[in-house]
């Protein structure tokens, strides 16, 4: 073997030696960042089903008190990892969605009589306690 290829073998080592645990890094933020989707995607999926359990719950008996009971069942039936997506009364919000158009966006009215539509407002993860 000729000098030149031990010396290019040697060089390829260390290239290696550099390069492998960068590339490790590189794959762990890969997969982190994959996983705080994943956790987020969950999340809205929780709230979604909570909220119009709620919706659906204040439609057919107008009772506030029900329609949490029902976003708070939901939320403890659909844990995302261990951690439970805590509702309180504070967060639901009742009133009256409605639109001028088939092509308008909804406007949610709060408080409006004969209400028709829950919003939900959670900030369950802003505390990063990192326990999902």
């Amino acid at each position: 073997m000729s000098m030149s290829a031990k010396r290019r073998r040697g060089a390829t080592m260390i290239f290696i030696t550099i390069l492998l645990p960068v590339l490790f890094a590189l794959a762990g933020m890969a997969v982190n960042f994959a996983y705080i989707q994943v956790v987020k995607t969950k999340m809205q999926i929780v709230t979604d089903a909570s909220v119009r359990a709620a919706g659906r719950e204040y439609v057919n008996s107008a009772d506030p008190a029900l329609a949490l009971a029902a976003a708070q069942q939901i939320s403890n039936l659909n844990p995302v990892g261990t951690f439970v997506v805590p509702i309180e009364a504070g967060d639901l919000e009742f009133g009256a969605s409605s639109r001028t158009g088939s092509n308008q966006k909804y406007t949610f009215n709060s408080g409006a009589a004969n209400g028709n539509a829950v919003r939900l407002t959670t900030n369950a993860l802003a505390g990063g306690s990192g326990s999902a």
